[in-house]
């Protein structure tokens, strides 16, 4: 058994039981942007477009998986499925329940928020805020060889040509197969970019305005969190350079990340110690009894 402590920092043990009491009252991102909004506006501006980027991404993300999710119990042709899904998630009681559909609402409902937020953030920076819509993110999302692929290959081929110009033919082959797979995977997604559209639409019908952070599946949003404490880390290196003719707002913005890191670090710790793989559970209980299930089938109790 993993017997590793977790020490609170001081002042923190009480903001700590009103999260794990409330359960989802208790933290919102938009709460750790507004604590940079004086210390460091340009910190401000970063996480929070960072977060509208990140719930750009699980809302493609998300629509995909819904229709590839459809598809595996749908009797007919993926075209003929692509013509009608749009239509098909044109109704409320989809929506009403835990599941895909309504995640797709929700993170919908979020991003135009937290695009608002990264907008009013850069605006008080003095700064342009730009972003891409949804059909334009999944345009530009092509698939390539990685620099990590790449290295591979190259090992690949010295293993097995030792010599020279041999292991060079031999790599420029692989890579050549291998452009050929991506060119087909990338006109394979080029070709559902309206069908997806159709399944964005679709949810944004059902996308409420008091949607909120509480209302993403835990896993998301314990992701969600994980990935602001990544950008804030990631920031404090940028900020040198970002920052480099601001050294009081720098020396500013490394304190309050680091507090911020610490708050969030805690978050991750009281609310998301055990979220497992349960992807559309949004309430405790839902996990609870999930993790039962699971158990049960697993013949553990």
């Amino acid at each position: 058994m993993d017997k590793r402590t977790h020490t609170l920092p001081s002042g923190t043990m009480n903001s700590m039981a009103t999260i794990v009491a409330t359960n989802h009252s208790g933290f919102c991102p938009h709460e750790t942007i507004q604590a940079f909004e004086f210390e460091s506006p340009w910190v401000a501006q970063e996480l929070s477009g960072s977060i509208a980027w990140m719930l750009d991404t699980w809302a493609n993300n998300t629509a995909k998986n819904i229709l590839y999710t459809r598809f595996e119990s749908f009797e007919g042709s993926f075209e003929e499925l692509m013509l009608s899904v749009g239509e098909d998630l044109q109704h409320e009681s989809l929506y009403e329940n835990e599941g895909a559909e309504q995640t797709l609402a929700v993170v919908h409902s979020l991003r135009e928020k937290y695009h608002d937020i990264a907008a009013s953030c850069a605006g008080s920076n003095d700064r342009d805020y730009k972003t891409q819509s949804l059909r334009a993110r999944l345009e530009g999302d092509k698939k390539k060889v990685s620099s990590e692929e790449l290295n591979n290959l190259k090992a690949l081929a010295q293993a097995e040509c030792p010599v020279a110009e041999e292991a060079d033919e031999f790599l420029e082959n692989m890579l050549a197969a291998r452009a050929a797979d991506i060119d087909k995977q990338n006109e394979r997604a080029k070709q559902i970019i309206p069908t997806i559209i159709e399944i964005h639409r679709s949810a944004k019908m059902f996308a409420e305005s008091h949607f909120d952070f509480i209302d993403l599946p835990l896993t998301k949003q314990e992701a969600l969190v994980k990935f602001m404490v990544k950008t804030l880390a990631r920031l404090k290196v940028t900020g040198a350079s970002a920052l480099a003719k601001k050294p009081l707002e720098y020396a500013r913005a490394i304190r309050a990340v680091k507090k911020q890191i610490d708050l969030l670090e805690n978050v991750l710790w009281v609310r998301y110690p055990h979220t497992d793989d349960l992807e559309n559970c949004t309430t405790q209980g839902m996990l609870d009894n999930g993790r039962s299930a699971k158990r049960r089938a697993c013949s553990i109790d």
